[in-house]
């Protein structure tokens, strides 16, 4: 069910080994995120998957405090998962220095898919419990 007025293209495919997500969108914002985010957890869990890519095809992103909001969502609801997350519009990762890097959260950015299928697909998944910053000071 889409709550953003904003149309956008969600690709879920399952793949050797991993589930392999893809938003194509020409504007982004938190309900996208969301409503995105929501139907690939829920895939993983209906496959039980233990890696998932998610690959994201859109120019503009959100802001930095929506965008830590997300993706902690994201790695909470998905603890014992591995992701690799990929986006050719960014240069540097975008989780990293924001309070997730270093924790149990078994993540890791890419700006190609060959390179992200590779790291997920050759390191095990990590056998710990997800960890990530208390942010409500944020939600509010």
């Amino acid at each position: 069910m889409k709550t953003s007025s904003i149309p956008y293209d969600l690709t879920l495919e399952e793949r050797q080994g991993y589930l392999y997500a893809c938003i194509k969108v020409t504007e982004l914002d938190r309900n996208i995120a969301l409503d995105c985010l929501a139907e690939i957890v829920a895939r993983c869990a209906d496959i039980r998957c233990k890696r998932m890519l998610v690959e994201r095809d859109a120019p503009a992103g959100l802001d930095d405090t929506d965008f830590l909001i997300s993706m902690t969502d994201l790695v909470r609801m998905s603890a014992g998962v591995k992701i690799a997350f990929v986006n050719k519009h960014v240069n540097r990762d975008p989780l990293s220095g924001n309070g997730m890097n270093g924790h149990a959260a078994d993540y890791k950015h890419f700006r190609a898919t060959k390179p992200a299928e590779t790291w997920l697909m050759r390191t095990p998944v990590a056998d710990k419990r997800t960890f990530v910053p208390d942010l409500s000071a944020l939600r509010a």
